[in-house]
């Protein structure tokens, strides 16, 4: 469950970072600037997180959602991730693609790749 003080932990204006995995297994930092702060239902969750904002560099209000069961950190002010180790493999006609040497992602790497201050609240 996530623990409703963040309500009054985020206020309007705060520059937060999300850092959690996506569908994928991919670590993901999402930088916003919160609009509004909520509870909300979504398809079978109860009490789903919903962080309204604006994206780093962008002007677009939207809305992001943190699910019960999923593990998280949110840090106050804008961080970023540690980059993966990357590969680089030469291709045909000089193209060059970087790919990451971890295939995928689980949460001891993800908190290894994460500072331990400016914590608002997390799970992992």
């Amino acid at each position: 469950m996530i623990d409703k003080s963040i309500l009054g932990k985020i206020k309007k204006g705060d520059k937060i970072t999300i850092v959690k995995m996506n569908w994928f297994g991919f670590p993901c930092a999402l930088q916003l600037t919160v609009q509004k702060v909520y509870f909300k239902d979504y398809a079978q969750h109860r009490d789903c997180l919903w962080l309204q904002g604006k994206q780093y560099r962008k002007r677009t209000l939207k809305a992001w959602r943190v699910e019960p069961n999923e593990k998280y950190r949110i840090y106050r002010g804008w961080i970023n991730l540690k980059e993966l180790p990357k590969k680089t493999i030469k291709g045909i006609n000089g193209v060059t693609i970087e790919i990451s040497e971890i295939e995928t992602c689980n949460y001891e790497q993800l908190k290894d790749r994460c500072p331990e201050n400016g914590i608002i609240q997390g799970n992992f």
